[in-house]
Parts: structure tokens; C-alpha cells; sequence
């Protein structure tokens, strides 16, 4: 029990001392880029049906909304990804993919981050409905 009431209270001291995350629009922080890259992460190896890694090239937070660009990889961070061991794979054999860029949106409800959708080497900007289409802040998009 006092093990229990132990960790409660450094697991309350450290959230107490973590700083809070920057207002307004913002480059993600490396303490935010965590659990983006692992909602993302989770939702890319579903929808290709394999374990991936990602590598995030850009992640914007604005309040509970993020946008994030990554580049998937096979675990361990050196393999691309084998589209033709996808659902990608006729989209990207007629040379449909702009490479494998993943574009996401993500919202933070409860403090866990969600992806609300998400883009695998597009070949137009289909993110520019989002904003309206989810809610999200415009600012997210601003200077890309």
C-alpha cells in the first residue's frame, strides 16, 4: 500500500513539474511529439497491415488539435515501406502516390490524441476541407 501511495505521489509531483505545453499555434514539442508519433503510429499499421515506425518531419499543435507530416518506415527506422504489400499497392504500381508522406490530423480529448484522418502519399491536398470539415484550427495549415 505505501508502495502504491509512493508512486501516486511522484507520478502527481512529476506531472506538477512538467511545463506546460506553449499557447497558440506552435512546433510541437519533443514531449508532444510522443504521443502523436504513437496515435499515429498505431492507426498507419492498421490501415497498412504491418508494424511501422515514423519518422515525423513537421508536428504543429494548436490547444487539442495537431497536425503532423511523417514519413513511415518498417520498424528499426531503415527499411521504406513495401507499398505492394499494401492495400496501396495498385495506387502506387500507376505511380498514384507522391511517395509514401502520411499527412494527419489529430485532436486531444482527455488528454489522449486521436487521429481524426490521415493521408498516405497524396498526390493533391485533401487536408484543405479538414479545418471545416473537423473543426480544427486553420492555423494549423498556416505557412506550408
Amino acid at each position: 500500500m505505501r508502495g502504491l501511495i509512493l508512486a501516486l505521489a511522484l507520478a502527481a509531483f512529476a506531472a506538477a513539474c512538467t511545463p506546460p505545453a506553449p499557447a497558440g499555434v506552435h512546433d510541437a514539442t519533443e514531449q508532444e511529439r510522443a504521443p502523436l508519433d504513437t496515435a499515429l503510429s498505431a492507426s498507419l499499421a492498421v490501415d497498412l497491415g504491418q508494424p511501422v515506425q515514423l519518422r515525423i518531419d513537421h508536428a504543429r499543435v494548436d490547444g487539442d488539435w495537431a497536425w503532423v507530416i511523417a514519413e513511415p518506415f518498417k520498424p528499426g527506422g531503415l527499411e521504406l515501406i513495401d507499398w505492394s504489400a499494401t492495400h496501396y499497392a495498385e495506387q502506387a504500381a500507376q505511380g498514384m502516390m507522391d511517395g509514401g508522406t502520411t499527412y494527419a490530423l489529430l485532436q486531444r480529448s482527455d488528454g489522449v490524441w486521436t487521429v481524426k484522418n490521415f493521408v498516405v502519399g497524396p498526390t493533391d491536398a485533401p487536408w484543405v476541407s479538414w479545418a471545416q470539415q473537423y473543426g480544427a484550427p486553420a492555423s494549423l495549415w498556416a505557412q506550408q
